[in-house]
């Protein structure tokens, strides 16, 4: 074993070439500082900035946007403990400001200093050139929310109000209601909609909501059913007023559905197979529902898996049990097995036995082929009832000897009695 007298000279070279490999040590606290401005950011009609964060809750946003039936101004708007966000992190006072604004130039001029260093001597391109952009990007952001700021102090209004959104998520969301509106223009509400969604959750909820909005509106009548029975009346009237069926069209199912995609932090594309038979005979209730039960499963494990799997169900796609199906998505059954289970109502009875649903499957089939089929009632009741293999082996081996018996044996008699005993077993249960 050498000792360090033992290195030869050519082997310490070859270990200071290696560590001067090493990346230098970097003091990241101004970066630190800069990446506050990342956060939500909530500019009164005082000037005064706060960070928010948190996570909105669904019921009381879903609340607050059922009742905001026009788009708010900035001095109307709702704060964010009306969004259903508990607390905001603080606010971002000037002093902050110029400690962020320092911190960025800092954070440039080192980004500015390593780009013509050799490669032995900086970090890999694509982490600095990562690194500038993130950084122009708060640069902007900064500049942007100084401009809110001094226009609100001196009486003005921006656009959007008190949400702010930095330039590169203006332009998102402008191209994003731009592509929604072709053919038809959109509500000013659904635009105010899509720009909290964006505040609240990013660009993909956004884009999420403003295609199951657009999608809904596609799916509607071009003139509603009911509309064409009262355009009469109110022609002679000589009225606007707008009518209930208007109001769930343009606002109630849009703050809906814009409560969800704020909330559930998906990425996957809302189902427009179990919206379509409400929207397309009005059906709002069942509408309304069907978003209020997707809700609910938001946040629960393989809600993206169930969001995938609805446009793929049998019609009608909104009778099937949500919760249900996520949990045997869940479990790692295939769509088509989860399918079966659900319409044979069988989750209960499989939580407390020891088979699974391609296993139940096998065993309703057998039933099947000895001239037994078992209803979804008594196949439940069997299958909760097999707790351990044993109780399946002893089944399994009256089945095989029910297989092995002449058909003609088994005669219309047998079939009515045997009928007849599980009638009268259900109703001493």
């Amino acid at each position: 074993m050498r000792g360090f007298g033992d290195f030869v000279p050519g082997r310490i070279h070859t270990l200071n070439k290696t560590m001067s490999r090493q990346p230098e040590f970097r003091d990241t606290r101004h970066i630190t500082l800069a990446r506050a401005l990342h956060a939500r950011l909530y500019v009164n009609v005082d000037g005064r900035i706060h960070s928010v964060g948190g996570r909105p809750v669904h019921a009381k946003l879903a609340q607050f946007l059922a009742r905001q039936d026009r788009r708010p101004t900035a001095v109307e708007a709702p704060s964010p403990r009306d969004l259903g966000i508990s607390s905001c992190d603080g606010e971002l006072g000037p002093h902050q400001l110029h400690d962020i604004g320092r911190a960025l130039n800092r954070w440039r001029k080192e980004l500015e200093a390593e780009f013509p260093r050799r490669p032995a001597r900086r970090r890999v391109k694509g982490l600095v050139v990562g690194d500038q952009q993130e950084m122009e990007r708060l640069s902007a952001r900064l500049r942007a929310v100084l401009r809110w700021q001094q226009e609100l102090v001196a009486g003005g209004e921006p656009a959007g109000a008190p949400f702010f959104l930095d330039p590169a998520a203006e332009d998102d969301l402008n191209a994003a209601v731009r592509a929604a509106e072709e053919p038809d223009p959109l509500p000013p509400l659904i635009v105010w909609q899509a720009r909290l969604v964006c505040w609240l959750a990013g660009g993909c909820a956004m884009r999420r909501f403003l295609d199951a909005t657009v999608g809904l509106f596609r799916l509607y009548p071009r003139v509603s059913h009911l509309e064409q029975v009262r355009g009469f009346h109110l022609h002679e009237r000589r009225t606007e007023v707008p009518s209930k069926d208007q109001l769930h069209r343009w606002h109630c199912v849009p703050a809906a559905l814009a409560a969800l995609t704020a909330t559930d932090g998906s990425t996957v594309a809302l189902p427009q197979r179990c919206f379509q038979a409400g929207a397309e005979l009005e059906s709002f209730t069942p509408l309304l529902r069907t978003i209020a039960e997707l809700a609910e499963q938001a946040g629960e494990p393989r809600y993206d898996a169930l969001l995938g799997a609805i446009d793929q169900l049998p019609p009608p796609p909104a009778e099937f049990n949500y919760g249900q199906l996520r949990q045997l998505l869940g479990q790692g059954c295939s769509l088509a097995d989860a399918v079966w289970a659900c319409e044979q109502d069988l989750v209960d009875s499989l939580n407390v036995s020891c088979l699974r649903v391609p296993a139940v499957r096998r065993l309703s089939e057998t039933f099947q082929r000895c001239r037994l089929p078992l209803s979804a009632y008594d196949l439940s009741r069997l299958v909760c009832r097999i707790r351990q293999p044993e109780h399946l082996a002893a089944i399994k081996a009256w089945l095989a000897w029910l297989g092995a018996v002449s058909p003609r044996t088994v005669t219309p008699r047998i079939v009515g009695a045997q009928r007849q005993a599980t009638a009268l077993e259900r109703l001493t249960e």
